[in-house]
């Protein structure tokens, strides 16, 4: 009995320092200094926080931002590295809608004969899950690298073991077009248009020439002439002919060149390739592929030698006109020389070159220097000062001249060279001139 009194005795004692460790335990957690951080308490049931230093975090951290764009409607062009059939890594144009790829294109320098299949390649999303799913199988090693601001992997590697070949995969995305990005082709188009509106040419001419399965004739280059937005006249600069004006209405001035931009993107075309002039948006090349596969109805077309913004290296239009007018007023010149040239179907002897003293604001002296002598005053009415030309620029402008070119001088303002020609289907009524060597006294 002593025996199993003693064992009880042990047993109470136990207890009571098992209740009292229990107190004094719930008296640690009841003392303000160990009271939990309210922003740090774990919800129960919410997953732990990413880790970023492992795939498992990266991955979740760039899953987030690619979800918080909610795109669903994008382009990507994507390329395998992978143990396939030939030719299948090389890149494709991928076009997905409600999240799924609905067709597959040829890129630009890919294989056009290579067949496309779409099994072979994944959605943004099913680049996540294929990373995830390497995650899930401890694949030997995994290099993803994400793009920093929006989320999807940009290269994609994964090694699943590391001593059997063949059996590594990877995929490669080079671009992603979206809507949510900016930079959709109808996103480009409205970006070059408002900078063709801002720039304001009324009066301007262009080279253009289109390529497409179509007779000579439509292919070979014209010069298009255009006044307030309307083509005026179409020439054939390498055989020097005019085109009828029922011929006119077959040419578009470059607000026609953004229509067919406009047209390729409301048809949903495959292929749409479009440069922009970069300072006044007007389309310096395009390219539309309708239907990938079907040929003959490509179409391209190139635009160059746009004048009337810039005229020979300076500004032909009538604002630059009025800026170089006001140099020159600001300059306050009344005494200076400079040798002239007219440029025109003139006699020799008009054209010069002379030299011609300006005095006071009118001409003082005219010399012929082929002939080295002085003009009579009656024979200066062919020749003007620097406000005379102005005046003669101004006036190929208010005869709507088919093309007026100008360069100034960038301090002074003067014109430095001009071509006026005022019927672009009447030969021998051009007329121009430069000034040279010009000198205030």
């Amino acid at each position: 009995m002593k025996y199993w009194n003693k064992r009880i005795i042990v047993l109470g004692i136990a207890v009571i320092a098992l209740v009292a460790i229990a107190c004094g335990t719930d008296g640690a957690s009841s003392s303000p200094t160990a009271t939990p951080d309210p922003t740090q308490t774990a919800v129960p049931g919410d997953p732990p926080p990413a880790d970023p230093g492992t795939d498992a975090g990266q991955l979740a951290l760039a899953r987030e931002r690619w979800a918080a764009l909610d795109i669903s409607d994008y382009d990507v062009t994507m390329s395998l590295q992978c143990f396939c059939p030939f030719g299948v890594g090389k890149a494709v144009d991928l076009k997905v809608r409600d999240g799924v790829i609905t067709k597959g294109l040829h890129a630009a320098g890919s294989d056009p004969n290579t067949e496309i299949v779409l099994e072979y390649y994944r959605t943004v999303e099913g680049l996540f899950e294929f990373i995830a799913d390497a995650i899930e199988q401890r694949a030997h090693s995994i290099t993803a690298i994400y793009h920093p601001e929006h989320g999807y992997p940009k290269s994609v590697f994964v090694d699943f073991v590391s001593n059997i070949a063949d059996e590594e995969n990877g995929f490669t995305i080079e671009k992603i077009t979206a809507s949510a990005f900016g930079n959709t082709a109808a996103d480009e188009l409205a970006a070059a248009r408002g900078r063709w509106l801002e720039a304001d040419l009324q009066r301007y001419s262009f080279t253009f020439q289109q390529f497409c399965f179509c007779p000579p004739e439509v292919t070979e280059p014209v010069l298009i002439v255009v006044r307030s937005g309307e083509v005026k006249a179409v020439s054939r600069p390498s055989s020097e002919s005019h085109l009828d004006p029922p011929s006119v209405t077959d040419w578009v001035a470059v607000e026609g060149l953004f229509d067919l931009v406009q047209g390729a993107i409301d048809r949903d075309a495959d292929v749409i390739e479009v440069e922009y002039h970069p300072e006044f948006g007007y389309p310096v090349s395009a390219f539309f592929d309708y239907v990938q596969g079907p040929s003959d109805e490509e179409l391209r077309f190139e635009v160059s030698d746009l004048t009337g913004s810039d005229g020979f290296s300076g500004d032909g239009s009538e604002a630059d006109l009025a800026a170089a007018r006001i140099r020159w007023e600001e300059a306050r010149l009344s005494d200076y020389d400079f040798v002239f040239e007219w440029h025109c179907f003139c006699v020799p002897g008009f054209r010069g070159p002379f030299e011609i003293e300006v005095r006071t604001g009118g001409i003082a002296r005219v010399w012929a220097m082929e002939s080295d002598s002085l003009l009579d005053p009656a024979e200066w009415g062919k020749y003007m000062t620097v406000e005379g030309l102005f005046e003669f620029i101004e006036d190929g402008f208010d005869q709507n001249a088919a093309q007026v070119r100008v360069s100034y001088d960038p301090e002074l303002g003067y014109p430095v060279e001009a071509w006026i020609d005022y019927r672009l289907n009447t030969v021998d009524e051009e007329r121009g001139f430069s000034l040279a060597d010009f000198s205030a006294s």
